[in-house]
């Protein structure tokens, strides 16, 4: 594997870190337009190092070679780093959801936040909705 296509990877990586931390500020920011842009951006990044890494693909052999080299440690690390901040990005996008589908229900008079429960052969059990009522009507 050329050295070359390693410091591509390494930039490609870079750049997806950069759009996921871009990410998190947005979200925690609440900030829509900012999420957007880094939305876009981590999607071009992705986008760039999968394509790296489908090239390197045909180079099995010194891909191999390459793997105990520090410069294809960094490439590791950075994917480790990029796939712990995408876990952490997407559990705060869920929690966000949840936080909005609760305030939701209590203006809806829907179950608060109840958690989804099934039966036992799978199929999802109806949330009850407040026997009070929505909290206002339109």
């Amino acid at each position: 594997m050329s050295p070359e296509l390693i410091e591509r990877e390494i930039a490609a990586l870079g750049a997806v870190e950069a759009a996921l931390r871009d990410e998190r500020q947005a979200l925690e920011a609440r900030d829509a337009a900012a999420l957007l842009a880094a939305t876009d951006r981590k999607a071009a990044a992705l986008a760039a190092a999968a394509e790296l890494t489908a090239g390197r693909e045909p180079l099995a052999g010194t891909t191999a070679a390459a793997a105990g080299t520090p410069r294809y440690a960094a490439v590791r690390a950075l994917a480790r780093r990029c796939r712990e901040l995408n876990d952490a990005n997407g559990a705060l996008i869920r929690a966000q959801r949840q936080r909005v589908e609760g305030l939701l229900a209590v203006l809806t008079g829907g179950a608060a936040a109840a958690p989804a429960t099934y039966q036992a052969d799978g199929t999802r059990v109806a949330a009850r909705r407040s026997p009070r009522g929505p909290l206002a009507t339109a």
